[in-house]
Formats: C-alpha cells, sequence, structure tokens
C-alpha cells in the first residue's frame, strides 16, 4: 500500500443491496472499496490488482467465495488477504471450511455490521474511524496470554501447562480470530505461530504492531519452522522488525518457551517454576 493511500477492500456478494449498504458504510471509514455482484467479475480483476481484504457471501451463481478465498490462498501466498465471509450459511460444514482457509464468519443479520465493523479494523488500518466506545478489559487476578496456533492439540497442552503455572489463558485457531481477540481481550502477552492456514504469523505480528490497541503487547512467535533443521535467522528478523519481542522453536521445548514469558511479564508473572 502506497503511502496515504487508503487501504483497498472488496465486497463480493450477488445481492445488489448488500453490496450498496456496505460499500456505503465502508466509504464512509476512508476505505477505498469495490463492490461486485458477480464472482467472475472479481476473479478477473484479482489478475491486475491486489485488495487488502476481501468481503465474500459464500454461495453465489457461477462460483463460491470458497473459491475465491482457495485462490486468493494459492496465488498470494507470500501476503495473505485477510477475507471475511459475510454470510447467511451457519452450518457446521460452512463454518469449518471458513476455519481451514483462516478466514472470520459473520452472519448476516440486522446486527451484522456490529460485528464486521470491529473485524474490518482488525484486519486493515482505517483511515477514519468513527467514535466507539472504548472497551475496557475485566480486571485480572492472572496475567492473561493469549495463544494463535491452528494446531488444536498443541493450543489445548500449552493452555493446560500455562494455567497450571498460574496464567489466565485464551486461544485462537487462526490469524483473523486471534486478532480479533487479541484486540478485544487485549492480553498481557501473545504466543503466535508462524505457519498457519490463511495469514501467517508475519501478518499478524504486522497489524498487532500498528494497531493501537495492542501496539504494546509482547509478542512471541512459537514456531516449528526451520531451514535445514536449523533456525531461520532471516525470518527471525523479519519477525523482529515487524514487532515481535521474541522467536521461540517449538523444538526448544516448553521450558524454554516459560522463561521467555516470565522474562517479558517480570512484574507480573506468577512465581511457580514448574508444574
Amino acid at each position: 500500500m502506497q503511502p496515504g493511500a487508503a487501504p483497498a477492500v472488496w465486497v463480493v456478494d450477488d445481492d445488489p443491496m448488500i453490496v450498496r449498504v456496505l460499500n456505503k458504510r465502508l466509504e464512509a471509514l476512508g476505505l477505498s472499496v469495490r463492490g461486485f455482484t458477480d464472482p467472475c467479475n472479481a476473479l478477473d480483476e484479482l489478475q491486475a490488482f491486489r485488495p487488502h481484504l476481501m468481503i465474500l457471501d459464500v454461495n453465489m451463481p457461477n462460483t463460491n467465495g470458497f473459491a475465491i478465498a482457495e485462490r486468493l490462498i494459492r496465488e498470494y501466498s507470500d501476503r495473505p488477504i485477510p477475507v471475511i465471509f459475510l454470510t447467511g450459511a451457519s452450518d457446521g460444514e460452512t463454518k469449518r471450511r471458513i476455519t481451514e482457509l483462516g478466514a472470520q464468519h459473520v452472519e448476516k443479520s440486522v446486527d451484522a455490521w456490529g460485528e464486521l465493523f470491529p473485524l474490518v479494523c482488525a484486519s486493515v488500518p482505517v483511515p477514519a474511524q468513527p467514535p466507539t466506545k472504548v472497551q475496557v478489559p475485566e480486571p485480572r487476578s492472572a496475567p492473561a496470554l493469549l495463544l494463535i496456533d491452528d494446531d488444536e492439540n498443541l493450543t489445548r497442552l500449552l493452555a493446560v501447562r500455562l494455567r497450571r503455572l498460574g496464567f489466565e489463558t485464551y486461544t485462537a485457531s487462526n490469524g483473523m480470530q486471534g486478532l480479533w481477540q487479541a484486540i478485544n481481550r487485549r492480553p498481557d502477552l501473545i504466543i503466535l505461530d508462524y505457519w498457519m492456514p490463511g495469514i501467517t504469523g508475519s501478518y499478524v505480528t504486522g497489524r498487532l504492531s500498528e494497531h493501537p490497541a495492542t501496539s504494546d503487547i509482547p509478542v512471541i512467535i512459537f514456531t516449528g519452522h526451520e531451514q535445514q533443521g536449523k533456525t531461520d535467522y532471516s525470518l527471525v528478523r523479519e519477525l523482529t522488525d515487524l514487532g515481535a519481542a521474541a522467536v521461540v522453536q517449538k523444538t526448544s521445548g516448553f521450558d524454554v518457551l516459560r522463561q521467555h514469558i516470565q522474562a517479558f511479564l517480570v512484574d507480573k508473572a506468577p512465581v511457580a517454576d514448574s508444574i
């Protein structure tokens, strides 16, 4: 995105009324908006232009939102485009596919904008956010950690061990969910995977560093990514330049991760050393 240029948001829905309403609301936020009622036209335009966010319906003529999201993943794997599905479909299979794609889900309803607006703000820099009530996190009895990783088994294991150490934990299974939780829950520290469906840890780290609600939260990248069995130092530099406080290999084990957590939360961390 060029300095001073408004982020580009595409709305793809075969319902012209929804496209018009969303275009108007998004343009009022200072965003550059394009609406498509034919998803094939949006696919054609992708050959020449890359939006910063796409809001997609699922069920549309000729193709569907999943096909568009899958194409975005294939063609923009180096710089993923966040996707929000705004759809009337709320069945388990639809939600599963959306989660697998690393996207967010908002069900179409009269209150949909209330859910959609904060997700847009989490996905792209919004030039002209209207005044909103500041959300103050509830007082906590223990430091709160947000775990963002698509490996749900690992996330559950980490959450159990960290709670035994006296931490409060929240979890998210993809980057978009993690951004949303980080902005709303304001954790004391974030543990973030690098390789995830849809958007990578690099994108999430950058957005966390840019957003005023999360810019001061330490982010530890906890990753299994290596280069020929060794630490990928070019990736470490990239992530630290984006704002990561530390990069820890998953192969290092839980004790190394715990030491980093306690180092960043020296005034807040529980005193327990082991489980």
